[in-house]
């Protein structure tokens, strides 16, 4: 973890005194909500909770999971990494809807997701920062959501004159299906960078192939 992350970790623990939140996930394991450890960064844990994660607080007309998200994203995206995992700070501290989310009042949680997401990113190698491709992917997206997954789109996205993709049409999944899909994405990806990655060492390639 860079010192970055870990200054505005310490700096949010600080700020909720002694109240951490402290509550557990799947795997049995206690983690403090507002003092991520990068011990519980699971790909399958996060996998497990954001396939049961409903998009748009579940008003989509059948269930549309966060994980099924974030692999479209990342199928979608020149950053797939950093895509496939940009929203697994809701894997801990839940979904948020946007008109909600910005608010004055969600200050905290946005400085909870932000050092989350930097504590996720570093753990799985990658850069503590979302690259702007992502949120690029992510709002085409969120066009293309409304299109197959509502009746209509609110006038607020169509005068942003984002367009949705026209290359497919969402057809969604059940958690479990969600979350396979979750995992095959990271395996893939992984697969990838195994192939092209000419500095990994002898030891991590065999820990990788063992799937250690």
């Amino acid at each position: 973890m860079d010192l970055e992350t870990e200054k505005m970790r310490e700096a949010l623990s600080e700020s909720f005194g002694m109240n951490n939140g402290e509550f557990m996930i799947s795997t049995g394991q206690f983690c403090e909500l507002f003092y991520p450890d990068p011990k519980v960064v699971r790909v399958e844990v996060m996998a497990a909770a954001l396939s049961k994660l409903c998009r748009f607080n579940g008003h989509t007309r059948t269930f549309y999971s966060v994980a099924q998200h974030s692999v479209l994203v990342s199928q979608n995206c020149v950053d797939p990494k950093h895509a496939l995992f940009h929203d697994a700070s809701e894997a801990f501290l839940g979904d948020v809807i946007r008109p909600i989310k910005y608010t004055e009042n969600m200050a905290p949680y946005l400085a909870a997701e932000k050092v989350w997401q930097r504590v996720i990113f570093q753990t799985l190698g990658l850069d503590p920062e979302m690259p702007n491709s992502v949120k690029l992917a992510d709002n085409r997206m969120l066009m293309t959501e409304f299109r197959d997954l509502f009746n209509r789109t609110p006038q607020l996205l169509l005068d942003s004159q984002i367009e949705p993709y026209s290359h497919f049409k969402i057809r969604t999944l059940d958690p479990r299906d969600a979350e396979e899909l979750f995992l095959e994405r990271w395996e893939e990806l992984e697969r990838f960078r195994l192939e092209n990655d000419a500095t990994m060492s002898a030891k991590e390639r065999k820990r990788y192939e063992d799937g250690v």
